[in-house]
C-alpha cells in the first residue's frame, strides 16, 4: 500500500470474532503501522473485510520482538457519501491473550 510516496508494509490477520490484527514488519522500510493504521484499516474495509459491519470489527496492532507490543485500536466511524470511514484512531494496551480470547 502506498501513502505519501512511502510504503507502509504489514501483514494482516483476519481472525474469527471479527478480529483484525495489523502486524508491523521488523524491517518495514516505510511508514509504521501506527502512522498508517487509518489508511490500512479503510483499505481493508473496502476489500478484505467489506462483508463485516465496521462497528463489529475489533482492530489490533502488533509490533514484533525485541520490543513486542500489542495494542487495541479504536476508530470513530463516520458516514460518508462513499460509505463508512474509520477516523481518529485511539490506541490502548492489549495482549496476545486478549486477541486469542476474542477470536476463539
Amino acid at each position: 500500500m502506498t501513502f505519501d510516496e512511502r510504503y507502509a508494509n504489514c501483514d494482516v490477520s483476519v481472525l474469527p470474532g471479527n478480529v483484525v490484527v495489523l502486524h508491523e514488519h521488523a524491517d518495514n522500510p516505510g511508514q509504521s503501522v501506527t502512522n498508517s493504521s487509518e489508511i490500512i484499516a479503510n483499505a481493508l474495509l473496502q476489500s478484505h473485510v467489506s462483508q463485516l459491519a465496521p462497528a463489529t470489527i475489533q482492530w489490533f496492532e502488533h509490533y514484533p520482538p525485541p520490543h513486542e507490543e500489542w495494542d487495541r485500536i479504536t476508530y470513530t466511524i463516520q458516514d460518508t457519501p462513499r460509505g463508512k470511514r474509520l477516523t481518529q484512531p485511539d490506541w490502548s494496551p492489549s495482549s496476545l491473550a486478549e486477541i486469542e480470547r476474542l477470536s476463539s
